[in-house]
Formats: C-alpha cells, sequence, structure tokens
C-alpha cells in the first residue's frame, strides 16, 4: 500500500492483534472520493492473505432497516446457505417432502409404499459457525437511512456486548445529527483522519 496510509496500517494491526477487548471501534473518516473503500479492500485483502481473521465487509448505502445489515452478515457468514441456488435447492425438497408426506398419508392401508428423500449434507468451515474472529466492516456510514442514534447503538451492541472488533468509514461531515465530542465520549470510536490516497485518484 501507499506509504503515506502506513500508520493507518500499523494502527489497524495493532487492533486487530489486540489479545484484550479493546472495547471500541475504529472510525476511518475522510471525504467522499479520498479513497477510504479502496482502501479498507485493499488492506482486507492483503491481511487476509496472513491471517484467520474473517473480515465481513458490509455497505450501508441506502440501507434502511437492520434486518437488511443482518441479511448482509449472515450472506457472508453462510455463502452457501443463501444462495440463490441453494434457495430453488430449498423449494424442491420442500416440494418433494411434501409430495412424500401425501403419499405416506395415502399409503397407510399399503404398507409396502414408501419413499425415501435424502437432503445433502453441507460442510459448513468452522469458521462460518461462529464469529470469534469475524471483523465487521461498516461502509458508508453518512449514506444510511437508519437513524443514526439507531444505527450506532446497533454498532455499538457488537463492540460492548459480542466483543467484536469494528471498522468504520465515513464522511463526518456529511453526518448531521452526530456531535463529535459527544461520540467520542462514548466507547465506540478511535478517530483515524484518513488522508487522499493518491494512487487511486
Amino acid at each position: 500500500m501507499h506509504k503515506i496510509n502506513k500508520h493507518i496500517e500499523t494502527y489497524l494491526d495493532y487492533y486487530l492483534n489486540a489479545k484484550f477487548n479493546p472495547n471500541f471501534a475504529i472510525l476511518l473518516q475522510g471525504k467522499w472520493g479520498c479513497g477510504k473503500t479502496w482502501f479498507i479492500k485493499q488492506f482486507i485483502k492483503e491481511y487476509s492473505n496472513k491471517d484467520s481473521y474473517k473480515f465481513i465487509y458490509l455497505t450501508l448505502y441506502g440501507v434502511s432497516s437492520i434486518s437488511e445489515i443482518e441479511d448482509q452478515i449472515f450472506q457472508q457468514l453462510h455463502p452457501i446457505l443463501s444462495s440463490k441456488a441453494m434457495a430453488i435447492t430449498g423449494k424442491i425438497l420442500k416440494g418433494i417432502l411434501r409430495a412424500s408426506v401425501k403419499i405416506d398419508l395415502d399409503a397407510v392401508k399399503n404398507s409396502d409404499a414408501s419413499i425415501n428423500c435424502q437432503i445433502p449434507d453441507i460442510e459448513i468451515p468452522e469458521y462460518l459457525k461462529n464469529t470469534a474472529n469475524c471483523i465487521l466492516v461498516f461502509d458508508d456510514l453518512e449514506r444510511c437511512r437508519i437513524s443514526i442514534n439507531t444505527l450506532l447503538g446497533y454498532i455499538n451492541s457488537f463492540v460492548e456486548h459480542q466483543g467484536l472488533k469494528v471498522i468504520i468509514l465515513a464522511n463526518e461531515e456529511e453526518l448531521q445529527i452526530i456531535e463529535k465530542k459527544e461520540d467520542k465520549e462514548s466507547n465506540l470510536y478511535y478517530d483515524y483522519e484518513k488522508p487522499p490516497i493518491l494512487s487511486c485518484l
């Protein structure tokens, strides 16, 4: 990565590798177009190659409900279960099961009639079954349609109650409801100003 971001990379590395629960999230803030998203995606790519962490990158752009955020989390934790192919397979299996039940009921008088429906086993890696090593990354905080207080309370629940590490990307100038001092006095943010990334402009 570009050397002007080295201090950010160094602190993120310290934050992610802390053996204790830091009990706060990191806010990378900067104006639109300065390269925040590019930076974090490059960081995730490089970091994922050398460590066992599972990064869950979530875009808040246009999101209007908490359930939409949770859908994104589920899709990344369980990509197989949330795929369109699996949804179609599920409908087919449900149809087979209904047919099986119907025939079994109709075949009560004919004990020889039977149908065996085998549902394939799905092997899910262990690291997808829990969030112990998950790092949540929330991008475009200011573009979310959920009220900022509700959203920050939701994010704080991951930090304070589940002990997860969280990185937030935002254009703080566009956050019209936030009072900076009030939020920074909570247990949410260690604020790092994100400089423009010249190499990606």
